[in-house]
This record gives C-alpha cells, structure tokens and sequence, in this order.
C-alpha cells in the first residue's frame, strides 16, 4: 500500500512538472508579444515589464485544461492588467502636463544604424501620436489586431 502511494504520488508530480514545463515553453513563445502590447498601451518599457510578470504570475495559476488558446489567453491577460493599471488612481494622480509620447523602444539595430533610424522614425513617431489619441481601452482593441 505504501509503496502504491508513494508510486501514485511520484506521478503527480511529474505531470505537475510537465504541465508547468509546457506553460513556461507557451509563456516564451509569447513573451515578445505580450512585452509589445503592454508597451504600446502603456508606454513605458518599465510598466511593461511590470505587466508581462503579472501576466506570468496569472498564467502560472491558470488551470491548464480550461485554456483554449494560450496566445489569447496571455494576450487578453496583459490587454485586461493594462486598462486596469491605465484606469488606476495612482496613474490618473500622474498625469503628464504637456504632449505625453511613450519613451522610445530600441529592440536591435539594423545593418547600417543611420538607415535604421531615418526609415523607422517617421513610423514611430506617427505610431506613437496615433497612441496619444487613444483611450485605454481603445488601445487594447488596436494591439489585439
């Protein structure tokens, strides 16, 4: 009886470590995704951060079999924590006096850097005032397409 137990117990844990193992491969798979969306509601890389560790935190608790797709899951996860930071009392206490644009993204340099910048800052810059008009919550609908 006791070594059933002990075989039985054994066998839990190896389907929890695999079953943890798979959510931190489909956490990977999407951290790049999820670091984007939260940056470009949010508009810093700091937050962003901070929302890509929360979104794990939830992912980790989330029961395995209930999850349909992990990408949308995550996404709506990070998209949901966003608007509830952005509509938080302590981000409506700071508000910026003045043109808010997000601090600028560098993820990697091209080739030749010069190029980089003159062919990608006219994008950025009109992406980031597109950003500025919008609303929390029409920022997660814009980053969920």
């Amino acid at each position: 009886m006791q070594e059933w137990r002990s075989r039985t117990i054994k066998q839990m844990m190896d389907l929890q470590l695999k079953d943890d193992s798979e959510k931190l491969v489909a956490f990977d798979q999407h951290r790049s995704l999820l670091l984007s969306v939260a940056y470009r509601m949010l508009g810093s890389v700091a937050d962003a951060e901070d929302m890509v560790q929360e979104t794990f935190i939830r992912w980790q608790k989330a029961a395995t079999g209930e999850v349909q797709s992990p990408r949308a899951f995550l996404v709506t996860i990070i998209s949901r924590l966003c608007i509830n930071y952005l509509q938080s009392a302590r981000v409506q206490r700071e508000q910026y006096v003045g043109q808010w644009l997000p601090e600028p993204l560098v993820l990697e340099l091209g080739s030749d850097p010069v190029d980089t910048v003159q062919r990608d800052e006219f994008l950025s810059m009109a992406f980031l005032l597109l950003l500025e008009r919008l609303n929390p919550v029409e920022r997660a609908v814009f980053h969920a397409f």
